[in-house]
């Protein structure tokens, strides 16, 4: 069963929608139950995904795009313009930047490599690149992966630095438009204070840290390794990790509003988030990844189990680079994943433990000038999307929701940019 639907919207207020996204929160589904399974699943109900993907976008969003996978089969759908320039219809397919979700594939990366036995998750940074955290050589990959290293965050560090006295938003588009290497992001958190180690606090320098640990290892590219490794056997074949700002024709347009004006991303260099947060994928591919990784395609069993074991209790919970939360279908069991932040796109990518059931959705425009937006459309897309995962009903109708759960740090983990001065 496949039902795909693209909804544009192509009024001048539309046009001029962008995002209401928080900086530092998650959207995560309130856990409700389903009522056991009807011999034949229920079809979709398209009408109810449709009416929440356009609230989404006349929540401030430009463009929303998702698929749906579940006991009922499979639904895409679009709303929205893919650039507010042309007004072109954003298509279900579309590709975007979908920031942190990358590290649950680079997570499978480190695994994959303690299953070739390249190392183990307790291998230090100095075993593997001597002198690449100074006097901290001695964190191990599972702490990377963890964030329980206590290696800061480089960010925030590098936008102050480089921004200097000038907060323009200009400045801006120059600093996240540079091409970086990733010792250089290495080294702006490492030079940040340390927070206590074993503690979990989310750090996108853990995740550059191990993907160039893994290219020193394996002799690879990073992006060679993951086409090999995880895309090729996934059939993620829309999917890359590339470090060029130029996106392909059918991505959709990062927007971001910063004082109070409309800014398009397009000059944003993915080499500023690298092997944390630089994927260029699609909501299809992404549910790939879910299914190859919950039906044994990636990882050994034994992988999977130390990938989603949570480090971090705090909802949601956190693993291996993958979150855990309460499985709306199945009381007691997980969806397992991860979100996304880019400076203009949010992205949710969850799926039942084996994989058969999965949810990702993705959404253009964001305000960066306000760390608490409203989020409730996406948040009620979110929930009934994961909802009609499940054969059956809720057995609370009004459960079709979604609420925010605590702040969590993402990509973006704070506004990019002082007050202007």
């Amino acid at each position: 069963m496949s039902t795909t639907t693209t909804t544009a919207r192509r009024t001048a207020r539309r046009a001029a929608a962008l995002a209401s996204a928080a900086v530092l929160s998650l959207v995560a589904p309130v856990a409700v139950q389903a009522s056991p399974a009807a011999a034949d699943p229920l079809p979709y109900d398209t009408a109810a995904l449709e009416a929440a993907m356009a609230a989404a976008v006349e929540e401030e969003h430009v463009a929303v795009v998702g698929e749906v996978r579940g006991e009922r089969g499979r639904w895409s759908g679009a709303d929205g313009v893919r650039d507010l320039a042309s007004s072109e219809p954003a298509l279900a397919r579309d590709r975007f930047r979908s920031a942190s979700t990358t590290k649950m594939l680079v997570a499978v990366l480190a695994l994959n490599a303690q299953e070739r036995g390249l190392w183990r998750l307790d291998t230090t940074v100095d075993d593997v690149a001597p002198g690449l955290l100074g006097e901290h050589g001695d964190v191990t990959v599972r702490e990377l992966l963890s964030h329980t290293s206590g290696l800061p965050e480089y960010l925030g560090p590098l936008l102050v630095a480089e921004s200097g006295d000038d907060y323009s938003t200009e400045r801006f588009l120059e600093v996240v438009g540079e091409p970086r290497e990733p010792e250089q992001l290495i080294a702006y958190g490492a030079g940040a204070p340390w927070t206590p180690r074993g503690e979990f606090v989310y750090s996108n320098t853990g995740f550059v840290v191990v993907g160039e640990l893994l290219q020193r290892v394996t002799g690879q590219r990073l992006d060679d390794l993951l086409r090999s490794w995880v895309l090729g056997p996934a059939g993620m074949w829309r999917t890359s990790l590339p470090d060029d700002p130029r996106l392909p024709g059918d991505a959709l347009t990062e927007y971001a509003t910063m004082y109070g004006e409309r800014v398009d991303l397009s000059a944003f260099d993915p080499t500023m988030f690298g092997a944390a947060g630089g994927l260029v994928t699609t909501t299809e591919d992404l549910n790939r990844f879910q299914r190859a990784l919950g039906s044994g395609r990636l990882l050994g069993a034994g992988s999977v189990r130390l990938m989603r074991e949570v480090v971090s209790t705090e909802p949601p919970a956190y693993g291996l680079g993958s979150y855990r939360l309460p499985d709306p279908c199945e009381p007691g069991s997980y969806l397992h994943g991860h979100n996304g932040a880019s400076y203009g796109t949010w992205t949710v990518s969850y799926a039942s433990a084996d994989g058969q059931r999965a949810v990702t959705l993705a959404v253009t425009g964001r305000d960066l000038d306000t760390l608490t937006p409203d989020l409730s459309a996406f948040n009620a897309l979110v929930g009934e999307a994961l909802a009609q995962t499940c054969a059956g009903e809720p057995v609370q109708p009004g459960a079709r929701s979604a609420a925010p759960v605590a702040p969590v740090h993402d990509l973006v983990d704070r506004a990019p940019l002082p007050p202007r001065r």
